[in-house]
């Protein structure tokens, strides 16, 4: 994970006293506007699925005897479907609130994010996915996330620490140029993949 935190130092130094990585950052900006939720999908499935993968590789982290296709596949679908959903959420979230970043903005949209769509939509679909792999894809599995069982058992001990990351993550992020938010928040949300599967590795253990 330290790894992915130097890196995204590294960029946002380099945006500002490098104009090719800004240049960059401009392009990335104008390629999501074009292709819109595929960008979100192709976006999620790399930061969440593909470069926690490559971090643990480089780092000599990776499980012994784990299958890392499997797994990248898995994890990378998963962040695919959560970063259309964010996308389409941070949408709507610009027209409640406005595109500003000034300090009213960012607690709004912050305090809508973490204490209402996050307990309710982000953190039990994800950890939902967990639960539904570990149930061997039985039907129901997937939806045990929303029952008050299953939210209090799988669900709570997730939504803390990503109340806890998240709350911080998003008001740095939202601190910076338009062109810079969205690759921070890639990385950032490779750091918390590879939290959030740490966590999640037993999730669903007892069966449904």
């Amino acid at each position: 994970m330290l790894l992915v935190w130097v890196l995204a130092v590294g960029i946002a130094l380099s945006y500002y006293h490098w104009p090719p990585v800004s240049a960059a950052a401009r392009g990335l900006q104008t390629f999501k506007a074009h292709i819109g939720l595929v960008f979100a999908a192709m976006a999620g499935f790399i930061a969440g699925g593909l470069l926690p993968e490559v971090a643990k590789a480089l780092t000599g982290t990776l499980k012994k005897n784990e299958n890392v296709v499997s797994e990248t596949l898995f994890i990378g679908l998963v962040w695919a479907g959560l970063g259309v959903m964010v996308d389409v959420f941070y949408g709507f979230q610009a027209r409640w609130f406005g595109t500003g970043i000034d300090p009213l903005t960012l607690v709004r949209k912050t305090c809508v994010d973490m204490f209402v769509f996050a307990p309710t939509v982000f953190v039990p679909y994800t950890v939902g996915a967990f639960v539904w792999r570990k149930a061997r894809y039985k039907p129901g599995g997937f939806f045990r996330a929303w029952t008050p069982k299953g939210w209090r058992k799988d669900v709570l001990p997730t939504y803390v620490p990503n109340t806890i990351f998240w709350t911080v993550v998003l008001f740095a992020v939202y601190s910076m140029p338009t062109d810079l938010q969205y690759p921070m928040s890639a990385l950032a949300t490779a750091c918390w993949s590879l939290v959030f599967t740490f966590i999640n590795r037993d999730a669903g253990r007892g069966g449904s």
